[in-house]
């Protein structure tokens, strides 16, 4: 209570007093105010008297409370002067110890530190009383039976107006379960990394072993690669001279035969009638074996293809497929202008004859819509049927060997093959090739 609030309060107690008739206030001149000032003098003193024990009651509270806390927290506290000696100590710092907390009152710090950490605690000492805020230090301890454990000590100074009894508090945690988790997590992470980097060095081996093997492969598969563009190159050719030989030696043959039964035909007259239908039917055979022998080698290598290019092949083969199977055929060309040189030709004619074999053989069709087009530098070949459409199963069958052999060709020359199903129906075979120059060229004429 402030001051001028007491005072007040003891004038108005002996207000009270006096209206009771105990008071002084009867008394009259110099004397009744001396005795009017020591009453209330005496109240003041009795009301300070009463917030002092008021004051004194509540310290000794918090004071029974601090040490309360003080002696039960779960860690432990130290509270040392400037020389380091153990001023107070809670239960966790004596069971820490080993020691009881009164025989630990007094004592320097230093006996409970290891030898080789007490010039660490020296110098923590100093840094406590030469800087300011919380100091934390590292440092091994003993307990009573002289086991060593490690600690970490946090210290804070206790400011007081007399330097020479200023102290400071610390708080000690024993780590050595921890340091000991720490250094086990330490080796078993060292454990681990030298068997991730064993485990890294197995894969770099095994990784340089595939890479090796898949190269192998990669060689093995551009032999195969080379060994199919062989394989056709050498039947294309096979054809090519089957194609000529039948045309030029067979058809010459078949052609003078026919030519001698005809003369034969001529000069027989008199009884000789049976001879002359025996040489026109010779004659009518050798129409037939020479009309078979154009087709047979027009089938191994179309002369249309070498003479006029690969649009008026394709033209010429949806005739001819027309005839052979009543399908419709129908052909779009816009590439008038284009001629394919190399194995290019050959071998888009070839795709485009397996697409109608296939029609043939699986699609039920009725009608085929084939274009052969250049768009933006890439030749494209769509062939369409309105049939039955494939399977996505009959598409990647290992056993399709038409498409298979339609997709080897079409590598052979850097093109592709995509065969889907329309949402319309029916099957859509797509080629497309971006040849490069080597494999272009013009032509003044393409039928």
């Amino acid at each position: 209570m402030k001051k001028t609030e007491l005072r007040r309060e003891a004038e108005r107690l002996y207000r009270k007093h006096c209206v009771s008739g105990k008071g002084a206030g009867h008394a009259h001149g110099q004397a009744g105010d001396i005795i009017r000032e020591l009453e209330i003098a005496q109240i003041e003193l009795k009301l300070q008297n009463e917030e002092l024990r008021q004051y004194q009651a509540r310290i000794e509270e918090e004071m029974a409370r601090y040490h309360d806390l003080y002696d039960f927290a779960p860690v432990a506290y130290f509270t040392f002067d400037r020389k380091g000696m153990i001023t107070e100590a809670n239960r966790a710092a004596a069971e820490m110890l080993g020691i009881g907390a009164r025989q630990l009152i007094g004592t320097p710090f230093l006996l409970y530190v290891v030898p080789p950490h007490r010039k660490l605690f020296h110098a923590h000492q100093h840094e406590i009383f030469r800087k300011s805020g919380r100091q934390r230090i590292e440092l091994n301890l003993l307990n009573k039976d002289g086991t060593e454990f490690e600690a970490v000590m946090e210290s804070r100074l206790e400011e007081t107006s007399d330097r020479a009894q200023s102290r400071f508090r610390s708080v000690v945690t024993d780590i050595s379960e921890y340091k000991a988790l720490s250094r086990a997590l330490q080796e078993s992470n060292q454990l681990l990394e030298e068997k991730v980097s064993l485990r890294t060095a197995e894969l770099l081996r095994s990784n340089a072993a595939m890479a090796e093997e898949i190269e192998a492969k990669k060689k093995a598969e551009r032999g195969l690669k080379d060994l199919a563009a062989k394989l056709h190159e050498v039947r294309e050719r096979e054809r090519l001279e089957l194609s000529r030989e039948m045309h030029d030696d067979f058809g010459q043959d078949m052609v003078s035969i026919k030519m001698e039964a005809s003369w034969i035909c001529g000069h027989m007259d008199g009884d000789t009638s049976v001879l002359v239908r025996k040489a026109k039917s010779i004659v009518k055979n050798t129409d037939k074996c020479i009309q078979k022998i154009k087709r047979i080698a027009s089938s191994l290598r179309p002369p249309v293809l070498d003479d006029c290019g690969i649009a008026a092949a394709i033209e010429w083969q949806c005739r001819e497929f027309e005839k052979r199977t009543g399908i419709r055929c129908f052909f779009i060309n816009n590439t008038e202008k284009m001629a394919l040189r190399g194995d290019a030709g050959i071998n888009i004619f070839r795709i485009f004859q397996e697409s109608l074999t296939n029609i043939a053989r699986h699609a039920e069709a009725t009608e085929v819509k084939t274009s052969l087009q250049v768009r933006d530098g890439k030749i494209i070949l769509e062939v369409r049927d309105n049939g039955k459409g494939i399977g996505d199963d009959e598409a990647a069958h290992p056993g399709a060997l038409g498409i298979l052999g339609m997709k080897e060709r079409a590598g052979l020359i850097g093109g592709g093959i995509e065969i889907t199903r329309p949402p319309a129906g029916g099957t859509l075979v797509r080629f497309t090739l971006s040849p490069p120059r080597n494999l272009m060229g013009s032509s003044e004429r393409q039928s």
